[in-house]
Formats: structure tokens, C-alpha cells, sequence
């Protein structure tokens, strides 16, 4: 039996973003990247493509197109297209605008005939944003110092 795949219509999209947890700081934090990518298995081109995010994240985000090395290239928050059958790759920057215990933010991907529909852990980034950058090092820290603690440090390096 097979599938036809205009039964998925004419713009099939789909993304992923790593790594997909990040913590920054707010205020005066640096920004938070993330790499995505997203691909367009439909039958035809996606044109005049954005990424956005809804007003309610605790981020702002800018974009910008990369290339085979991820170094960016083109202006930043450029609309773009996809040919069918092949994919883009961004740099996402979300710099923080208040603090946030942990949110799953969407980059949302929208073309002029299809979007990118939400998937918790693939297409999604974990934030966090705390108000001093210290409390990660010093979480991290005493993290290590229970890991030596208990000898789970030298088991977990072997």
C-alpha cells in the first residue's frame, strides 16, 4: 500500500531546534542561541517564510539564515523561502526580558501557504532565566561537590 503524498497537501513543514533546554540571565543577560532547522517535504516551494514567537514569552527573538558551517549569513530576520524536498538552518537568539523559572518556547515557523506545527522537546526550547548568573555556577559547583561526595564523579568519568 502506498501513501500519496499530495494527501499531506502542498507545504508539509517540519523543524527541530538543539540544544533544547538553555538558561540565561535577566537583566544585562547575554543572549541565548539555539540552532534550528526546518525542512519542507512538500510538493511545493514554502515562500516568504519568519520566525516568531507569541508576545508572551519572557524573550525576544532574532534570526538569522546559516550556512553548511552554521557561521550566519544575510541580514538578520530576513523572510525566506524553502524549496520543496529541502531544508534551512538558523541561528535563533533570544535575549532575555525578565526572569522565568522555566519556559517551552515555540519558534514558530510560518510561510505564506503552511507552518510548523509544536512538538514539546524537538521543536522547542526550554529557558530559563534567573536574575543572577551566579546561581548557575553555584548549582553546577555543588552539584560536583555531591557527585565527589558520594564517588560518583570518578564512576561516571570511567
Amino acid at each position: 500500500m502506498a501513501i500519496q503524498a499530495d494527501f499531506f497537501g502542498p507545504n508539509v513543514l517540519f523543524s527541530s531546534v538543539l540544544p533544547s533546554a538553555r538558561t540565561g540571565f535577566s537583566p544585562g543577560g547575554s543572549p541565548i542561541t539555539v540552532f534550528a532547522t526546518v525542512i519542507n517535504a512538500g510538493l511545493s516551494a514554502a515562500k516568504n517564510c519568519s520566525i516568531s514567537i507569541t508576545g508572551s514569552e519572557p524573550v525576544l527573538l532574532s534570526y538569522q539564515l546559516t550556512d553548511a558551517t552554521n557561521a550566519p549569513t544575510g541580514p538578520a530576520n530576513a523572510p525566506f523561502d524553502i524549496d520543496h524536498g529541502n531544508a534551512r538552518s538558523f541561528i535563533l537568539s533570544f535575549s532575555p526580558i525578565i526572569t522565568d523559572p522555566g519556559s517551552d518556547v515555540f519558534p514558530r515557523f510560518i510561510c505564506d501557504s503552511g507552518k510548523v506545527s509544536a512538538i514539546a522537546g524537538v521543536n522547542t526550547a526550554f529557558l530559563s532565566i534567573f536574575r543572577k548568573p551566579g546561581l548557575i555556577f553555584y548549582l553546577s559547583a555543588r552539584f560536583h561537590q555531591m557527585m565527589e561526595f558520594y564517588g560518583l564523579a570518578r564512576a561516571a568519568a570511567a
